[in-house]
């Protein structure tokens, strides 16, 4: 006997949960279209279940990322690639050495004049790169516009840090510290703003219950379940 329903997952979106008669230990699979699917035993508490899903975040979304394209094929001169505060240009150069500049909003990267900027070799240093100006430009921008939403909104946090995560825009700990993941500059801005008012709203409710989501629903004027659902449609790869 089957018992198939859906969970609202923060990270992973929509998962298929499956109960099974058959089953005798809880088993996690990707499909082709990258639908998560959680078969779950008779007997056994979806919360368990859930909480060995959410062990296993960066084997999913990894899996994710072969089911689909990545937004860049390929970094070369036709590239187009943009983030936040910064699009990036990659030019063939005289020089030795892979060469990156950011300035009025440009990131140049020159790859050396002997090098094949194909390769996996120079694919990778470009890609580095470019997470290294995104690391730089999140941390001049993110700190700033998370105080300046907290201050709007009447929300306190005790210190704030950007990482390098690829499985969470962002968290807050129980001591109101919250991280972000500078891969939000590759969000349109009103989506930026609502992970950073997502993490303040933890710094008052911890959990994901109703009176989070009526916070929620206050500071983003109803919209929360609207960006909710649109930022789905992104992710970490580039």
């Amino acid at each position: 006997m089957l018992k198939e329903y859906y969970y609202e997952d923060e990270v992973l979106g929509r998962v298929l949960i499956v109960r099974s008669q058959k089953a005798k230990h809880t088993n996690l699979r990707i499909t082709a279209d990258s639908e998560v699917v959680l078969t779950i035993p008779y007997g056994q508490s979806e919360e368990e279940s859930i909480s060995f899903m959410r062990s296993k975040y960066d084997w999913i979304l990894s899996r994710r990322e072969k089911n689909r394209s990545s937004v860049v094929k390929g970094f070369d001169e036709s590239t187009d690639f943009s983030t936040l505060t910064f699009r990036v240009k990659i030019e063939k150069g005289l020089h030795s050495s892979f060469k990156f500049a950011l300035s009025d909003g440009i990131l140049v990267v020159k790859y050396p004049f002997s090098s094949d900027v194909k390769s996996e070799d120079s694919q990778e240093i470009i890609r580095i790169g470019i997470e290294k100006a995104m690391r730089m430009e999140a941390q001049r921008i993110l700190p700033h516009r998370l105080q300046t939403l907290a201050e709007k909104f009447g929300f306190s946090f005790s210190g704030v840090a950007v990482r390098s995560s690829k499985t969470r825009w962002g968290s807050c700990s129980s001591k109101r510290s919250i991280n972000l993941s500078y891969f939000l500059l590759t969000l349109p801005p009103h989506l930026i703003d609502y992970v950073l008012l997502h993490e303040l709203c933890h710094t008052k409710e911890m959990n994901h219950g109703l009176r989070f989501w009526n916070l929620m629903d206050e500071v983003t004027n109803s919209k929360s379940k609207e960006y909710r659902q649109e930022i789905k449609q992104y992710g970490t790869s580039f």
